[in-house]
């Protein structure tokens, strides 16, 4: 498997305002998305931050961030992650969050990233 970057960070946050004005004001990220309970801010190189609330994102979320990074061939990833026996926590079709040993989840998606359900 051959990781190329990060593409994406997601956190769920008990202040979201807070952290969305943070992201947007202090540090110049574009907020790109938002609705009800997340929003999305895209840095000037494309990479993405995506903040939950306390109610919404995925179950991974509970850990901490997960980082997604992008990955040449995700196929081979899922074989060679299946083949070392690390835990599959959710699948997409363009994307895979897998556990890391210290109980964190990882991401790993295909080129660069794109807002879909996958």
């Amino acid at each position: 498997m051959r990781v190329e970057g990060i593409l994406w960070v997601g956190r769920r946050t008990a202040r979201l305002d807070a952290m969305a004005g943070f992201l947007e004001r202090s540090l110049g990220l574009e907020r790109v998305a938002a609705d009800e309970g997340r929003a999305l801010f895209q840095a000037v190189n494309g990479d993405l931050v995506e903040l939950y609330g306390p109610a919404e994102g995925g179950e991974e979320l509970a850990d901490g961030p997960v980082v997604e990074f992008a990955v040449e061939d995700l196929e081979q990833a899922r074989r060679e992650l299946a083949a070392a026996g690390v835990e599959v926590v959710a699948d997409g079709y363009t994307w895979l969050h897998v556990r890391a040993p210290d109980g964190t989840v990882v991401g790993l998606k295909s080129g660069r990233f794109s807002d879909e359900a996958g």
